[in-house]
């Protein structure tokens, strides 16, 4: 039998019986991990080559993600998540701190059909699952930052001003004694709507964290340099909007990975 992969190896049927979450090889190899129809943790875990590995200090360090938008990260959408495809990961060392800034909520009650609609919540559970189906048992914290939109440059592709308050985030950040040691974020925004000087203000912010010991990790999108109708600049004459890639922000600045 062949696991559902292009890149597949050949493995008997005896192993893949048995390679269920609970119970599975030590040693798989990533053609053997991934399936084509499904990513779970076990896959990621053998990508990144932490199948075997126990996090050696998870009482010392911390990780966190951010919210932004509405977007949130629901805890018994969690607790199902591991007990479906990483049973070893689930009680007290799986619970997220959860912050609250400038009027954000982590929602934790069901979604609302409106909420669905709008993608509310399908991110921020993708993040949090997972963050903490590979870095389990490090202590993970949520922040969510509430709806004071920045500055905005509009542009064909984005008339509306859905860019995330980065610097509310960093303001509320850069006050704590205490950081995480990793901060994931996976939002952007396309980088010619964030006015410059709003985007400098940003990006000397995030080079404090660099200066505290803190990694920042952001998306680099969803569609590799732009798919059509996205490329849209709001400076260029209509005959050449689309002729070029719109890059994103902030993970175009040096100062977060």
């Amino acid at each position: 039998m062949t696991i559902v992969n292009e890149s597949a190896e050949e493995v008997s049927a005896d192993t893949l019986h048995s390679m269920n979450v609970a119970n599975r090889p030590a040693n798989l190899t990533v053609s053997q991990a991934y399936n084509a129809s499904a990513v779970d943790p076990v896959c990621d875990r053998v990508l990144y080559g932490l199948l075997a590995y126990k996090p050696q200090a998870a009482g010392r360090i911390k990780m966190a993600l951010t919210n932004y938008l509405g977007q949130f990260n629901n805890q018994t959408d969690l607790d199902l998540y591991l007990q479906t495809y990483r049973p070893d990961a689930t009680g007290p060392a799986s619970n997220c701190t959860n912050v609250n800034i400038a009027g954000g909520i982590n929602k934790q009650s069901h979604a609302t059909p409106d909420e669905l609609s709008a993608g509310l919540g399908r991110e921020g559970n993708l993040d949090v699952q997972i963050m903490m189906g590979i870095a389990y048992p490090t202590p993970l914290i949520t922040y969510s930052t509430g709806e004071s939109l920045p500055p905005f440059h509009p542009d064909l592709f984005t008339p509306t001003n859905t860019n995330e308050p980065f610097l509310t985030w960093l303001h509320y950040m850069l006050a704590l004694a205490d950081l995480p040691q990793v901060i994931s974020t996976s939002y952007g925004d396309i980088e010619h709507t964030v006015p410059p000087a709003y985007a400098q203000r940003v990006c000397e912010a995030f080079a404090q964290f660099g200066a505290r010991g803190v990694t920042l990790i952001h998306g680099s999108g969803d569609t590799g340099v732009g798919r059509a109708g996205t490329c849209l600049s709001n400076d260029a004459s209509p005959e050449v909007q689309g002729a070029g890639f719109a890059v994103a922000f902030p993970d175009s600045a040096a100062v977060v990975l």
